[in-house]
C-alpha cells in the first residue's frame, strides 16, 4: 500500500505541473514575496544556533534589533496563530522588511536551528504563500513571516525563538545551542500541490502519507478501533489558542500492536520530530519509543486519502494532529492542510530539560 501511495503521489505531481503554470507564473510577479521563496539552500556549515542568532541580530538596525528580542516570559510567546497577517499582529522582525544581508542571516540561523527536513518545510510553506499572494493578495505574502527571540541568544543560557506566519509557527526552546523543546509547532499549507520557479511542491504530503501508511498497516480489527470519529473534526483540537488542551484518548491503543504496526507509527512520529536538529530528534524519538504502550492512534476518512482525512497520535508526552481538507486526485491541487506537534509536558521549554 505504501508503495502504491508513493506512485500515486509522483503521478499526481507530474500530471498537475501544467495546470499550475499560469498560477505559478502570476505568483512570480508578486513583488517582494517572489524574492523570498524559494529560500537559499540549507547551510550545513552554519555555526551554532546562538552564534547564528547573534549574527542575525547584528545585521539589524537598532530599532529592528529592539523588536527582535522579547523577555522569555512575554505573553506574546503563547499568542501565535495560523491566521493571515491582516487578522493577527505578530511580534518580531518581518521577513519582507529585511535587507538581502538580513534575509541571508535569518535563513542561516534557521539552517543552524532546524534539520534539513525542517528547513525544507520552511521553504515549502513560504513558497505556498507566494502562490497564495498571487491568487489572493498581500495579506498572504511570504514577507509577512517573522522571527522573534525570547531572551538573549546565549551559548550557555536558556532562550527561545519563534518563526512563523500564516501557515507556520515554530516555537523552539533552547539551552545554549541545543534544542530543549519544540512545542508547540504548527505547520500547514494551501494549496497542497503547486509549482514555483520550475520546482514542484507538495508540503505535508509526506506527513499525510505516513499517517495513511499507519492506518493501512493495521489489521481490520485495529482499523475499526482507530476509526474514532464519525464526522471529520472541524479543526485541530490542540492548534492555535488551545494551550493546555489534552484531548480524550481515542482510537486504537498501541500496546496491543505487533512490531510492524508499531514501526509504522514511529516512522509517522518521525515526520514531525525530524523537523528538529538530529541530536534533539534522536533523543525525542527515544522518549516516544519508551512511551509507545501508552500511545493511541485515531483516524477519520478514507484509507487512500481520496477525501477529507484527520488523524491523531497521542501519548503521555505527545499530541500530533493532521487535518486534510480536499481530495488527493483534485486536479487543481486546492487541498488544505493543518497539523500540529505538541509535547504537553514541555510547552515553550517549560520542562527546562535538554533533549
Amino acid at each position: 500500500m505504501e508503495g502504491r501511495i508513493r506512485v500515486l503521489r509522483l503521478t499526481l505531481l507530474a500530471a498537475r505541473a501544467a495546470s499550475f503554470f499560469v498560477l505559478a507564473a502570476a505568483a512570480l510577479h508578486a513583488g517582494a514575496a517572489a524574492q523570498i521563496a524559494p529560500i537559499p539552500p540549507y547551510d550545513a556549515e552554519a555555526p551554532g544556533a546562538s552564534q547564528s542568532a547573534r549574527a542575525f541580530l547584528d545585521s539589524l538596525d537598532d530599532s529592528a534589533r529592539k523588536s527582535a528580542v522579547l523577555a522569555p516570559d512575554d505573553s506574546r510567546r503563547r499568542e501565535w496563530s495560523n491566521l493571515p497577517s491582516s487578522m493577527m499582529a505578530r511580534p518580531g522582525v518581518r521577513l519582507g522588511d529585511l535587507s538581502a544581508a538580513g534575509r541571508a542571516a535569518l535563513f542561516r540561523f534557521l539552517s543552524s536551528s532546524l534539520s534539513p527536513k525542517g528547513y525544507r518545510m520552511v521553504d515549502d510553506v513560504l513558497a505556498a504563500e507566494v502562490v497564495l499572494e498571487g491568487d489572493r493578495g498581500a495579506r498572504y505574502s511570504a514577507g509577512n513571516y517573522r522571527l522573534v527571540f525570547y531572551g538573549q541568544p546565549s551559548a550557555e543560557g536558556e532562550w527561545g525563538w519563534h518563526f512563523g506566519g500564516h501557515h507556520l509557527a515554530v516555537n523552539a526552546a533552547m539551552r545554549g545551542d541545543a534544542v530543549a523543546g519544540f512545542s508547540p509547532t504548527f505547520v500547514g499549507t494551501e494549496p497542497a500541490l503547486f509549482t514555483l520557479s520550475g520546482r514542484e511542491y507538495a508540503p505535508l504530503r509526506e506527513m499525510h502519507e505516513a499517517g495513511m501508511a499507519v492506518y493501512n498497516a493495521l489489521s481490520p480489527e485495529r482499523r475499526s478501533e482507530a476509526r474514532a470519529f464519525f464526522l471529520r473534526p472541524r479543526d485541530l483540537e490542540t492548534g492555535a489558542g488551545e494551550d493546555g488542551v489534552i484531548p480524550s484518548l481515542e482510537g486504537s491503543r498501541v500496546a496491543e500492536w505487533p512490531e510492524a504496526e508499531r514501526k509504522a507509527l514511529l516512522d509517522a512520529m518521525a515526520e514531525w520530530v525530524g523537523l528538529m536538529p538530529s541530536a534533539a530528534a534522536a533523543r525525542r524519538m527515544g522518549e516516544l519509543a519508551a512511551e509507545l504502550d501508552g500511545t493511541y492512534f485515531a483516524w477519520h476518512g478514507p484509507a487512500d486519502g481520496s477525501d477529507d482525512n484527520y488523524f491523531r497520535i497521542q501519548g503521555p508526552s505527545l499530541v500530533i494532529e493532521l487535518l486534510w481538507r480536499g481530495e488527493l486526485d483534485d486536479e487543481e491541487g486546492a487541498g488544505h492542510y493543518h497539523s500540529v506537534y505538541r509535547d504537553p509536558t514541555n510547552e515553550y521549554g517549560a520542562a527546562r530539560r535538554t533533549r
